[in-house]
């Protein structure tokens, strides 16, 4: 190193022979090292030469760092060991330096990051459950003050109501209570049905404007019909129609230019046979029995639907002459003429099976008003009798009596609920206003001659 260094030849053995050496000349590393920090000059070349290697690659600053980091790192292992040797062969042994720090950084970044997730975790959590909470509220306020609550409250008022009118065993003290009650009972089924006719009355008509919407949402539910197997079917026969219409039309339109317009005797094969095929459809579709066009007040089954009376018949002959004799052009305006009539009916069908829905649910309604009404009148009482049924303490049983006039009559004396007349006991009709026995009266009719059930 020295002849390296300094260009010179003697001066390395002198350099040396200055360590010292054992007999077998040879010197431990320690010793080496021992030496050496005594006699800096020794190694000064190598040293000069590190520094100048340290400038040139990275700066000294770099290297002061990385010696620094070295430095942090075994210094572990001086601590520790307590020979050099132990020292070397504990930091050969040892995990790499960087990689473990890098592994530290690692799972440092790691473990930030999972505190970083579960804390957006827990907020998201906290923001759901406020959301949460918010909707709940809403959805009660809502509930609270929605039409449809209040049809169900003044219903359960009713039925609460009903139910006590039945519980209470009236006497002939509490005859006008009774009274009060009954027609109490009919002023909340009055109310309750008028509330409950008003909210269904705006519910449907809320209902059947959203189902009539806009074209563009019926051009959506036609999409959707044309995807299913049915809807492929009508469209395909609907457009076939239309396209043989128009093949049929320019061929005849041919021969009147020439002066022929009613001899097919002189058609072509292939002209014959697209007109049959068009004769064939149209007789098909008018076998059905049904229009073409749909309004909304006729019937919603298509001519060409899978709904007809007869079944429906396979037109993959008619779609391949199709394609062998029509063009593009024909083929684009017997779609749109296709598209246009399926569009309308089955713009038609769903409104019409909305509005017959409601119908119905009206119907199914009004029975049950029917029903309620029916149920007030024979167990408590028409809105106009004067006659009620009344509990004697003494005698333990039930009677009527009449709170205009106080007189008694037996408790299985049947009661006009139209005229509020007295049946005779073989009476089918009231003798007043003709009408038939109700269903509870016509448990207290006796033929004539029969013995008095009253007695």
């Amino acid at each position: 190193m020295y002849r390296m260094l300094y260009d010179c030849d003697t001066h390395d053995e002198k350099v040396i022979k200055s360590f010292p050496f054992d007999d077998d000349n040879t010197i431990s590393k320690s010793i080496f090292i021992n030496h050496c920090n005594r006699h800096r000059h020794l190694i000064k070349p190598a040293i000069d030469y590190q520094t100048r290697l340290k400038k040139m690659l990275g700066g000294i600053i770099m290297w002061e760092s990385v010696i620094s980091c070295r430095k942090s790192y075994f210094q572990a292992f001086e601590v520790q060991y307590a020979t050099l040797d132990e020292v070397l062969i504990a930091i050969v042994k040892s995990e790499d330096m960087y990689k473990k720090m890098k592994k530290q950084e690692a799972d440092r970044v790691l473990l930030e990051q999972r505190l970083k997730l579960r804390q957006e975790a827990e907020e998201a959590q906290k923001k759901l459950k406020q959301r949460e909470r918010e909707l709940e509220e809403e959805r009660r306020k809502q509930e609270k003050n929605s039409p449809e609550k209040i049809v169900r409250d003044i219903w359960y008022k009713y039925e609460i109501a009903r139910e006590d009118f039945d519980l209470t065993k009236y006497t002939i003290d509490e005859m006008w209570n009774r009274r009060e009650a009954r027609m109490e009972l009919f002023r909340l089924f009055d109310e309750a049905k008028e509330k409950t006719i008003k909210f269904y009355s705006e519910k449907d008509d809320n209902d059947m404007k959203l189902l009539v919407g806009t074209d563009e949402d019926h051009e959506a539910r036609y999409q959707d019909y044309i995807l299913t197997d049915e809807g492929r079917r009508v469209y395909q026969r609907t457009m076939l129609y239309y396209l043989f219409k128009k093949l049929t039309d320019q061929i005849e339109e041919k021969y009147v230019k020439k002066g022929r317009p009613n001899d097919r005797d002189k058609w072509s094969e292939r002209e014959l046979r697209i007109a049959n095929t068009y004769l064939d459809i149209d007789l098909y579709r008018q076998s059905l029995n049904k229009p073409l066009t749909l309004s909304i007040d006729d019937s919603y089954s298509h001519p060409l639907s899978t709904k007809s009376v007869k079944p429906l018949r396979s037109f993959d002959n008619e779609m391949l002459l199709a394609k062998k004799n029509g063009r593009k052009i024909d083929f684009n305006e017997a779609d749109k003429l296709a598209h246009d009539e399926l569009f309308e009916w089955h713009r038609n069908k769903v409104i019409r099976e909305l509005s017959n829905q409601q119908i119905l649910e009206r119907k199914v309604r009004e029975k049950e008003f029917m029903t309620r009404e029916f149920d007030i009148v024979m167990n408590c009482g028409s809105k106009i009798t004067n006659w009620e049924y009344l509990y004697d303490k003494i005698k333990e049983r039930y009677f009527y009596i009449n709170v205009n006039t106080l007189e008694i009559i037996h408790a299985k004396t049947a009661i006009c609920e139209i005229c509020d007349s007295i049946y005779e006991q073989f009476d089918l009709r009231c003798k007043t206003c003709n009408s038939q026995r109700s269903s509870k009266n016509m448990l207290y009719y006796r033929p004539l001659g029969s013995k008095d059930i009253r007695t």
